[in-house]
C-alpha cells in the first residue's frame, strides 16, 4: 500500500531527527487541462496531511513556466525531464524550501 511506504518513509526521517518531503513529479500530463489528469496529488496531498509530513506539488509550478517560457520540459520519446524539466524541478524545490524556512539562503 502506498499509503503506508510513504509513512514509513516519514517514520524513518522522524528516527533520524529529520523532515520527510514527499515531492509530486510533474510530467507531460501538466499539458492537459484535464483535472482527472492529477488526481494523485490529491490523494498524496491528503496521506501527507493524515501523516504529517510535508508534501509539495510540482505540478502548478510547471504551468507557470510553461506559461512564461513556452519550452517543453519532458523529451519527447519518453515523456522523462529534459534539461529544461531538470532546471524547473530544482528552481522549485529551491524556492519551496526556502519558503517553508527548511533552509536558509
Amino acid at each position: 500500500n502506498e499509503e503506508k511506504l510513504l509513512v514509513s518513509f516519514s517514520e524513518i526521517s522522524k528516527a533520524n531527527n529529520s523532515k520527510f518531503l514527499l515531492m509530486s513529479l510533474a510530467d507531460a500530463r501538466v499539458y492537459s487541462e484535464s483535472a482527472q489528469d492529477f488526481g494523485e496529488a490529491e490523494e498524496l496531498k491528503l496521506i501527507a496531511e493524515q501523516n504529517n509530513f510535508l508534501y509539495f506539488n510540482l505540478v502548478p509550478f510547471f504551468k507557470e513556466r510553461i506559461g512564461k517560457e513556452g519550452k517543453d520540459f519532458v523529451w519527447s520519446c519518453d515523456g522523462h525531464w529534459n534539461e529544461d524539466g531538470n532546471e524547473w524541478a530544482t528552481d522549485a524545490l529551491f524556492e519551496y524550501l526556502i519558503d517553508s524556512n527548511l533552509i536558509k539562503r
